[in-house]
């Protein structure tokens, strides 16, 4: 059974092996402790899965059929309905070949939140399987969702859950296991108030909704360490988000987690970070720093050509900024801004860094609010400076309303400026 499931190259979220439950290694739920009632279904939804070409290849998947049983209480009818749908959300996604396309050598977008998004396998537990680990506590929300997209973000996520199976996989046919479930470490230091940034948690809930539909039962024990008191607050908002069957998986530490992960994981295995004695990974580090993004590495649209339209959610009592960095002198920019139904403070600065690091801000054009759902914004300014710019999505005057903002951006260089600033007049004039 392990050898059939290694040879499948997502066995445990793809499925389709001949693979028993009888055979995993596990904590617990294993089917030799199922009750009549639940060996019933889990015959039904085998049948019925034989039946249905479009997911007939998990029927003698055991594993598979328990994991979608499992996350619908044993309730067939329901459990091969969530069956179909994580199928079809993998065609139309082309999950299958995320791994490969995403952790593509030339990925610049992977690299970068690999670096600033610390999440990575790390050793084995006890059993011999792959282990997950996580440092939210280092990210930087505010910085994350200004440099890079939502979306890469959520399937870098994705990515990261293939790539664990895999991993799982790999360990089934080298331990000759079963190996359904893997173990989660969550550090929390410096987890705060920026960590419920709105975009950033609406971004969580995404991650949640794909976590609990598509991969059921993956993980065994999720273990969040160094919890600092403020995590109380952030657990109030997000147990709501999770099944209650994940909930009872967590196991909430503070700093002295040490003795706890040693009941499950060999001290060699453990990162240096957390205590543990690794050393295969070199240096004095086995994980990414995570930290602050650079401001200068905040979203620019400096390659493109004009036509491409982005958008970015601005949180209530919030401002959120584009960083532009203009070579030469005589740059022209040009803009055009609108939402669907709110207005949006708009604005352009230019920043002067100090030597000190500090910044410095002087107006090129006055920010003010704009009816941008009535009429879209569009002009042009001319960079008689070169540096760095910003253009300024204001939303700090709004309590309660978080604003979608949607826009584009042209850099010109000076060769071409006078062409796009006419160009530019001429779609405004229109636009009125």
């Amino acid at each position: 059974a392990a050898a059939a499931a290694a040879a499948e190259p997502v066995a445990a979220a793809t499925g389709g092996a001949a693979r028993k439950i009888a055979d995993a290694n596990e904590y617990g739920d294993l089917i030799d402790k199922l009750d009549d009632e639940q060996k019933a279904a889990l015959a039904a939804m085998a049948e019925a899965v034989r039946k249905d070409a479009a997911v007939a290849k998990y029927a003698d998947d055991e594993v598979t059929l328990w994991r979608f049983l499992k996350a619908r209480e044993y309730n067939a009818d329901a459990a091969v309905t969530m069956l179909c749908d994580m199928v079809a959300w993998r065609a139309e996604n082309n999950v299958d070949t995320l791994v490969e396309r995403w952790g593509a050598d030339d990925n610049k977008k992977r690299k970068f939140i690999e670096k600033y998004v610390p999440m990575q396998m790390h050793g084995v537990d006890k059993r011999g399987c792959p282990i997950y680990v996580e440092r939210l506590g280092s990210t930087d929300p505010e910085g994350l969702l200004s440099a890079a997209d939502e979306d890469d973000l959520l399937w870098h996520h994705v990515f990261q859950l293939e790539r664990a199976e895999r991993e799982k996989a790999a360990a089934c046919a080298d331990k000759d296991k079963t190996f359904v479930k893997h173990i989660v470490i969550e550090d929390l230091t410096n987890i705060g108030w920026a960590h419920m940034h709105t975009q950033f948690f609406a971004l969580g809930q995404r991650i949640v909704a794909i976590d609990e539909g598509y991969y059921p039962e993956v993980a065994g024990k999720l273990y969040l360490i160094n919890a600092p008191w403020a995590f109380n607050a952030v657990w109030g908002a997000v147990k709501p988000l999770l099944a209650e069957r994940t909930v009872k998986k967590i196991d909430i530490l503070g700093t002295d987690f040490l003795p706890k992960l040693l009941e499950e994981i060999d001290a060699d295995q453990l990162p240096k970070e957390f205590g543990g004695s690794c050393s295969k990974c070199g240096g004095d580090r086995c994980l990414a720093e995570g930290g602050l993004v650079p401001k200068e590495l905040y979203k620019r649209n400096m390659s493109d050509d004009g036509t491409a339209a982005h958008s970015v959610k601005v949180s209530a009592g919030r401002k959120h900024e584009v960083r532009i960095k203009v070579a030469k002198e005589g740059t022209v920019v040009s803009y055009e801004v609108w939402t669907e139904a709110n207005d949006i403070g708009f604005g352009i600065e230019r920043i002067v860094t100090k030597k000190s690091g500090e910044e410095s801000r002087a107006a090129v054009l006055e920010s003010k609010r704009v009816d941008a759902h009535k009429n879209r914004v569009i002009g042009t300014i001319k960079c008689d400076k070169k540096g760095m710019y910003a253009i300024v999505f204001d939303n700090s005057y709004s309590m309660f309303r978080g604003k979608e903002v949607f826009y584009r951006v042209k850099v010109t260089k000076p060769s071409t400026a006078t062409a796009a600033t006419a160009t530019a007049g001429a779609k405004a004039a229109a636009e009125k």
